[in-house]
């Protein structure tokens, strides 16, 4: 009974130390990828940004979109915050997939738009249904998303190995303004393998 007892001990006494290690260095690895983030090029001030936590995945992995934008205008700004799927256009495309044209099978085609999956396809039009509902993003603010429980290998089917580009864009409305602008993301690259290299 001692023995077990001493085991039970050092455990409980270990085991705080183990999970509050395990989550700073989640904080740290977290806080790594939102420093390297790349920004869009910015439109009236305005930039966006996305990110994944890693740049290699495996095929069927989920994987995660963090979303930023940075409102370095001087004036408020409306973004739509109703679903990701219609909240923002959403392009993926595959690369060097080494497709070959059906006009000239001698030529390759390098990019390729990658579908949405039937979850996708369905999530889509429920999205489209869903009551809109918007936010004011007020000046040297920043508006971040993780896209929800979305994973964009569960919406796109990005079951084939290769190399893949994501770009978002988004419209904006100034406040006080109808005028609408167009946001475009940076282009994010990851890499789709097999099995881990």
């Amino acid at each position: 009974m001692s023995f077990v007892y001493k085991i039970i001990k050092s455990y409980l006494f270990v085991a705080p130390y183990f999970i509050l290690i395990s989550f700073s260095y989640a904080e740290v690895k977290r806080s790594a990828a939102e420093k390297n983030m790349e920004w869009g090029a910015p439109t009236q001030d305005v930039s966006a940004s996305i990110a994944t936590t890693k740049v290699t995945y495996v095929v069927g992995e989920p994987i995660p979109i963090i979303y930023r934008l940075k409102n370095d205008s001087n004036n408020n700004i409306w973004i739509s915050v109703s679903d990701p799927l219609s909240d923002f256009d959403i392009n993926v495309t595959g690369i060097g997939f080494g497709v070959v044209s059906r006009k000239d099978f001698n030529r390759k085609v390098n990019r390729v738009d990658i579908p949405l999956t039937l979850y996708g396809k369905q999530r889509k039009l429920l999205s489209l249904e869903a009551s809109a509902r918007a936010a004011m993003l007020s000046p040297g603010k920043q508006f971040k998303s993780h896209f929800g429980a979305y994973s964009l290998s569960r919406l796109y089917d990005m079951s084939i190995a290769g190399e893949y580009e994501i770009k978002i864009s988004q419209k904006l409305t100034f406040h006080g303004s109808q005028e609408i602008i167009n946001l475009d993301s940076n282009t994010l690259k990851i890499k789709v393998v097999n099995r881990v290299e």
